[in-house]
């Protein structure tokens, strides 16, 4: 979406296009943009869950996998079959009463694989009529690679079923080789440049409509890479702007509330274009206690 505002620019340049003359041609021109970018945002999403060059999708009465057709090996292949044994096996990274994660080795690469727990058997009543957080999780992650927003890539998703009814489920990622943005800060400060990564995944969270739900600074990691987000199960797309823009003002309170004093200056400051268009934070200051 970075780059819509400028397609006008780029077809005045051109002699064999007609140079837009009005702001109309320009406005219309951005929205003709934006419905087909849409569009193939939504026909991506579709293919991400179904069998095509790119995914292989298999369902039974007890599971429903989905991978990526390319990353398929023998290694993962275990990993697939048996995601609580490749857990055991591998290396902790957080054994939390609603997920448990684990760095798991597959072959030459490291792959991240996270179970989704239910919690009680309450919670797995309501859970099991609803799509799992994995399933979630492996959308939103297709859906902000598609918009260019950074975040460790989907390997593969599982759920647990009896017939339609979901159990325990699981997301396997590429490892992200880095640490959380907190613990970056604690160790070398604020650099500038993670600073406009991060503004520039607000902005593209903006564009692409879309909100995180939950912006904690262990929900964002800094590798060589860059900055990226994870813990996508609460990421939601929306239709409606007053409902985006009130999400996407919660995800900035939550982000700004992990920090005090000249950090928390610098990323106001930061996100002062992201926060009028979200609407006006002042009278709001519930993130500075």
């Amino acid at each position: 979406p970075s780059w819509v505002s400028y397609v006008p620019q780029a077809i005045l340049g051109r002699n064999k296009i007609q140079p837009i003359q009005t702001t109309r041609e320009n406005n219309w021109l951005l929205k003709k943009i934006e419905y087909w970018r849409q569009y193939r945002e939504r026909k991506y999403l579709e293919k991400s869950v179904r069998t095509c060059t790119e995914f292989v999708a298999k369902k039974t009465f007890d599971y429903h996998l989905i991978y990526r057709r390319d990353r398929y090996s023998k290694d993962l292949a275990a990993v697939l079959n048996d995601p609580d044994a490749a857990i055991a096996h591998g290396e902790l990274l957080k054994d939390g009463n609603s997920a448990t994660v684990a760095r798991v080795s597959c072959g030459s690469d490291d792959l991240i694989v996270k179970r989704y727990n239910l919690k009680t058997r309450w919670h797995a009543f309501v859970r099991a009529w609803r799509p799992s957080r994995a399933w979630a999780s492996w959308l939103s992650a297709h859906r902000l690679n598609k918009n260019c927003i950074p975040t460790p890539k989907p390997i593969a998703v599982i759920e647990r079923r009896w017939g339609p009814f979901r159990r325990q489920a699981y997301l396997i990622t590429e490892y992200l080789d880095g640490y959380s943005l907190r613990e970056v800060i604690a160790k070398k400060g604020l650099e500038e440049d993670v600073e406009q990564q991060i503004e520039r995944i607000f902005q593209g969270m903006v564009k692409a409509k879309l909100s995180h739900g939950d912006a904690k600074a262990t929900n964002w990691m800094v590798s060589a890479e860059g900055v990226q987000l994870i813990d996508l199960d609460s990421m939601r797309h929306h239709c409606v702007a007053w409902r985006h823009k009130r999400a996407l003002r919660k995800d900035v309170r939550r982000f700004l509330k992990n920090w005090k004093g000249e950090f928390l200056t610098r990323f106001e400051l930061r996100l002062r274009a992201v926060l009028a268009w979200a609407g006006d934070l002042d009278q709001d200051t519930s993130y500075k206690k």
